[in-house]
C-alpha cells in the first residue's frame, strides 16, 4: 500500500499543465481552465486508477513520453495532459578528474566545451555506469537498475538500442571508446584514461 501511495503521489506531481479547453477531446465535458506554460502554480490533479494501469503511465513516463489523453471512468470527460517530470536535485557531478561534468537536471554530460544533451533513457543508464566507477555492470543488472518496473525479457533488445546512442554522444563531445562491451558479460565505463579535451566545440540536442 505503501508503494501504490508513493507511485500515485509521483504520477500526480509529474502533472504540470493540462491542455486549454480548445485541446479537449470530441463531446468530452468543459473543464476549468489550466494554468498556462508560464503560471506560478501547476493544476491541482488527482487520478484513480487500476493498478495496471498505473505501471502503464508510470513505465510511459519513464520512457520519456509526455503527452497523454486521460479519461475518466464512465468515458464523459477527457483532457490532453502533458507530464514533466520533476529534477532529481542531484545537480552537477564532474568525473574524470574535473573533465566530465555530467549535470542531473538539465540532462547534459559535458567535456571541456563540448555538450551534448541526454534522453532519460541514456541519463538512467548514465547513473548506474557511473555509480559502478570504471568496474563491469551485468547486462541483467543494467536492465533492472535502469527499468526497475519493467520486465527484463522485453528490455533485452532496446538496452543495446540505447546503449548505442549513448555511446555515440559520447563519441560527439570527444569521449570515444569510454563505453565498453564486455562480451557476454557486461558493460563498463571508463573515465579513468580521459585527456583534457581539445578547443573543438560541439552542442548536440535530442
Amino acid at each position: 500500500m505503501g508503494q501504490e501511495l508513493r507511485d500515485q503521489r509521483a504520477i500526480a506531481a509529474a502533472i504540470q499543465r493540462t491542455a486549454s479547453s480548445d485541446d479537449r477531446a470530441p463531446g468530452s465535458n468543459p473543464l476549468p481552465p489550466a494554468a498556462s506554460a508560464s503560471g506560478s502554480q501547476p493544476m491541482e490533479t488527482q487520478l484513480v486508477m487500476s493498478a495496471a494501469s498505473r505501471q502503464r503511465l508510470l513505465a510511459c513516463i519513464a520512457e520519456g513520453v509526455r503527452d497523454y489523453i486521460v479519461a475518466s471512468v464512465d468515458g464523459r470527460v477527457s483532457v490532453r495532459v502533458r507530464l514533466d517530470v520533476l529534477a532529481t536535485g542531484r545537480g552537477q557531478q564532474c568525473f574524470a578528474n574535473g573533465t566530465v561534468v555530467v549535470d542531473w537536471s538539465s540532462a547534459t554530460i559535458e567535456h571541456g566545451n563540448n555538450r551534448v544533451s541526454l534522453t532519460q533513457t541514456e541519463l538512467r543508464l548514465m547513473s548506474v555506469l557511473l555509480e559502478a566507477d570504471g568496474h563491469l555492470v551485468p547486462r541483467r543488472a543494467l536492465i533492472a537498475q535502469t527499468w526497475p518496473r519493467a520486465d527484463p525479457s522485453t528490455r533485452e533488445n532496446m538496452l543495446g538500442v540505447y546503449l548505442c546512442g549513448l555511446r555515440k554522444r559520447l563519441a560527439s563531445i570527444g569521449l570515444p571508446n569510454t563505453l565498453q562491451t564486455v562480451r557476454r558479460a557486461g558493460y563498463r565505463l571508463r573515465l579513468s584514461a580521459v585527456t583534457p579535451p581539445g578547443p573543438t566545440t560541439l552542442d548536440e540536442s535530442d
